[in-house]
């Protein structure tokens, strides 16, 4: 009884690791030309006046790659810098 209270807490625990982690947010950290491209997505996002960049908060699909998700939200994934996890 005792094995399968904890087996049934380690299936729950990994589901619900599973699901913070599958809406987790990430950063796309655009370059200043894909404005055009950001605007008319009608994503939100915040200009980095320090590293000249634009930084856009999205969620993420672990079912794309990141190039993939650059599509997904209608981004040009050559105007793109970097990808990382908030």
């Amino acid at each position: 009884m005792l094995t399968s209270s904890v087996s049934q807490l380690s299936s729950n625990s990994f589901q619900l690791i599973k699901l913070i982690t599958m809406t987790q947010v990430v950063s796309i950290i655009c370059k200043p030309e894909a404005i055009d491209d950001i605007k008319s997505s009608g994503l939100g996002y915040s200009y980095q006046q320090e590293s000249n960049t634009i930084e856009v908060l999205v969620e993420n699909n672990y079912d794309l790659n990141d190039e993939q998700l650059c599509t997904h939200y209608d981004l040009d994934y050559n105007l793109i810098n970097c990808i990382q996890p908030v």
